[in-house]
């Protein structure tokens, strides 16, 4: 059996990983996202405006999976259904 990617990681953690994978906005965990990104299970290739107004833009992070960890996610969850 395939592990997850985020074998022995939190619940919350997990959570933001899989919003991710399916190009969701994770929720904001900031705490999250650094371990995420420490493991090499996310990377940020960018912003996106997420407010404009007469006071200026707000732009957030856009997170992806690689392609070789959102492979082995994809297998985990074919054996997972």
């Amino acid at each position: 059996m395939t592990k997850h990617p985020c074998a022995g990681l939190a619940q919350s953690t997990v959570e933001v990983f899989e919003a991710i994978a399916i190009s969701l906005d994770p929720p904001f965990r900031p705490a999250a996202i650094r371990t995420l990104m420490k493991r090499g299970l996310i990377e940020c290739v960018g912003e996106h405006e997420v407010h404009r107004d007469r006071f200026g833009v707000t732009m957030a992070p856009v997170y992806e999976v690689p392609l070789l960890v959102h492979m082995q996610w994809c297998k985990w969850c074919a054996e997972n259904v």
